[in-house]
């Protein structure tokens, strides 16, 4: 089967929105017992989401023993209302029986079932209220069944809004839900795993929905548990959840993120660095009265991504009335920070970005409120490799720094733009004591190894720890984690019975190659077409160092998604080489540029062309926000526009609009020449009649 035969799964669309929730401890006093298999459930299954089903990480939302109903609910709420396509809201955990009969879902808080859980009745409002027309809800609790009088209400809410609903309820009325003692999983959420990582071989190519339930029922009946049951008004022909791993033999789960970061849903996967992100944890604590933000900076390469997202964030969202916010700057970094805010409040975005642009200090005002905020600004590198606008980057400053006063604020910084920040005043102070994100030491680096495959009950054969340790120590300390997550990735790929073994790891071609080897095989499995596009393509991902190395950047998808680019996009998307969000694409990490030589390659022969086509992009949009001056439009020459990558729209547009002027100024100018040779012509010709005239 080729790439374009494969269909759309149900989760890859931008408009995919997924809350796992799940409660398993609870506070003093409470009656409830504590299910210690929730938080991994509810991580392993947002893993396997992601890597089995294809849903974005930024469509993720995973949240483990949630402080109250409140918390549960506005996390419910924001996931509803960022759903476009579909929604999956699925609760791991206590069910309780309320006053009424009705289903409630625990919460940390709850101590009965009327205090502190959230009703189920509340759930079924904020579902009718979203706007994406497919609805899955699943609940792996006890009582499950007690939904169903709201559930039903709820279909005829679903049926006159054109919605799709498919309600699972993993328990009778009166049943409780299994969490075997001593399991990594809940009975119910582990054969969710199972068949979407494993596959069914009785069912065929694709799993949609119904495949999975009838498979996930065949393994609990097997295990002598009840069925879970199902009402569905699921239309006909929705896209399948996944591919069938048992019958395209890429089951399996890897503990291992290869080029991609760590984020929250990967927390417990995340080792080597307990001892930073315990003091990051403390210097956060203590950084709200200091007024000013707190930078954690190291080289590319080093994992600060990693550390924020699955060391830190966990950490503070775990702490009682933590609000978190996690953002990276973007193109309108000003305009991501609205949207983020939006998210968490009843405010519109467009209003916000608007406010915020206008006056960046009411940031401090907006983030007013109970609890402690934290505002996590990852990867602010991007001010200035995406954000082309110095009034931009002042108003994000500006708004930081009032944030200051309310929130901690929290800088992830690529070191080699430190000395960029120090013209900023909002940022000197910080940058005089930050958080320094230093090399792994060898022990640490041997648990990130072997902690993972643990956990994932994988086992490396013996000396294949040593044999990395000491290939990562002569490959130099440029890159060394994501060399080293690529190469577990691609020994995991070659694992033999669930064994990483050494002749696996050898075959990558090692530490020093495998990256590199897995590059040149996406590419080699593309045809001449593709190969041609891959070439036009990737390039294009990065942004040509000034004053600082080559960086990854993002690139709208609308301006590459192309009949030629979309096999490229794919294949290299499938060996987690490329990142796709909901409307942009970069490269999986910037240690892809430096360990594949073609791709090094292929930039060096661009650079001139790529800087030149960033030129004229942000000159295109300095044209479009003066309402298309003419006064700024380009030369004209055709030449300024050859053998450039391809251009965005927009881009286009300032192309066709100097064009068309350089066309009316020439032919303007060719009509003066031509009026004025006619006029020397008439005077010579009057000036030979008058001469005849006078001699005759």
């Amino acid at each position: 089967m080729t790439g374009s035969d494969l269909p759309e799964l149900l989760l890859s669309r931008p408009g995919a929105r997924v809350l796992l929730a799940g409660s398993g401890s609870y506070a003093p006093g409470s009656a409830l017992t504590p299910v210690p298999a929730v938080a991994r459930t509810v991580a392993d299954l947002g893993r396997c989401l992601v890597e089995q089903a294809g849903l974005a990480e930024s469509g993720l939302t995973t949240l483990v023993d949630p402080a109250d109903p409140k918390e549960l609910g506005a996390a419910l709420a924001a996931a509803a209302d960022a759903a476009e396509d579909v929604l999956i809201c699925y609760y791991v955990g206590h069910g309780l029986v309320g006053p009424n009969g009705d289903l409630h879902l625990a919460t940390r808080a709850t101590m009965a079932a009327d205090d502190q859980a959230l009703p189920y009745a509340t759930v079924a409002d904020v579902l009718a209220g979203c706007r994406a027309p497919l609805v899955l809800v699943v609940l792996d609790c006890c009582f499950a069944d007690r939904a169903t009088g709201v559930r039903l209400a709820l279909d005829e809410v679903f049926t006159a809004a054109q919605h799709g609903s498919y309600v699972l309820s993993v328990s009778g009325r009166d049943e409780v839900a299994w969490a075997p003692e001593g399991q990594r999983h809940t009975a119910f959420s582990g054969a969710l795993i199972q068949v979407l990582t494993r596959g069914d071989p009785a069912a065929g190519p694709f799993l949609g929905v119904d495949d999975v339930y009838m498979a996930v029922t065949r393994l609990l009946v097997e295990q002598r548990i009840g069925a879970p049951r199902r009402q569905s008004g699921w239309p006909a022909g929705v896209s399948p959840l996944a591919l069938n791993a048992a019958l395209s033999g890429s089951g399996g789960f890897s503990p291992y993120r290869g080029l991609a970061s760590y984020g929250s849903q990967d927390a417990p996967y995340f080792f080597g660095r307990a001892d930073l992100t315990r003091n990051l944890t403390d210097r956060v604590a203590g950084q709200l009265s200091l007024r000013e933000p707190l930078i954690v900076v190291g080289p590319s390469g080093a994992g600060k991504t990693s550390l924020l997202r699955a060391g830190l964030v966990p950490v503070l969202e775990r702490a009682s009335g933590t609000h978190v916010m996690v953002l990276t700057p973007g193109r309108d970094p000003i305009a991501t920070l609205a949207d983020e805010l939006a998210a968490q409040t009843d405010a519109h975005p467009a209003d916000l970005r608007q406010d915020l642009h206008r006056e960046p200090h009411r940031l401090e005002e907006l983030l007013a409120g109970p609890g402690q905020r934290v505002i996590v600004v990852d990867q602010f590198e991007e001010l200035f490799t995406l954000c082309e606008e110095e009034a931009a980057r002042r108003a994000f400053l500006s708004a930081l720094e009032a944030a200051c006063a309310k929130a901690v604020v929290v800088i992830g910084l690529r070191a080699d733009f430190f000395g960029r920040c120090v013209r900023y005043d909002e940022l000197t102070t910080a940058l005089e004591s930050p958080v320094i994100v230093t090399p792994m030491t060898a022990t640490q680096l041997r648990e990130a190894i072997e902690r993972p495959a643990e956990l994932a009950d994988l086992t490396l054969h013996r000396g294949l720890a040593d044999l990395l340790l000491a290939d990562l120590a002569a490959g130099g300390p440029d890159g060394v984690l994501p060399r080293l997550s690529h190469a577990l990735l691609a020994t995991w790929q070659h694992r033999e019975d669930g064994v990483l073994t050494v002749g696996g790891y050898l075959a990558t071609g090692g530490i020093a190659h495998a990256l590199a080897n897995s590059a040149e095989a996406t590419l080699a499995g593309l045809d001449p077409a593709g190969r041609h596009a891959a070439r036009r393509l990737l390039p294009r991902l990065v942004r040509p160092g000034e004053g600082a190395g080559d960086t990854r950047t993002k690139v709208p998808l609308a301006e590459l998604e192309t009949s030629e680019t979309g096999p490229v996009l794919e294949a290299f998307v499938k060996a987690r080489l490329l990142t796709v969000g909901a409307e942009t694409v970069e490269l999986g990490h910037e240690a892809l540029i430096r360990a594949w030589p073609r791709l090094g390659e292929w930039i060096d022969a661009d650079r001139a062309a790529l800087l030149a086509r960033r030129q004229l992009d942000h000159r295109a949009r300095d044209w479009a926000e003066h309402g298309e001056d003419p006064a700024l439009l380009g030369s004209g020459d055709p030449e300024e526009f050859e053998h450039l990558p391809p251009l965005s729209d927009l881009t286009r547009r300032f192309q066709a609009a100097s064009l068309e002027a350089h066309g009316r100024a020439a032919e303007a100018r060719w009509r003066a020449r031509a009026t004025t040779v006619v006029a020397a012509l008439l005077a010579l010709v009057l000036i030979g009649f008058v001469a005849f005239l006078l001699l005759g």
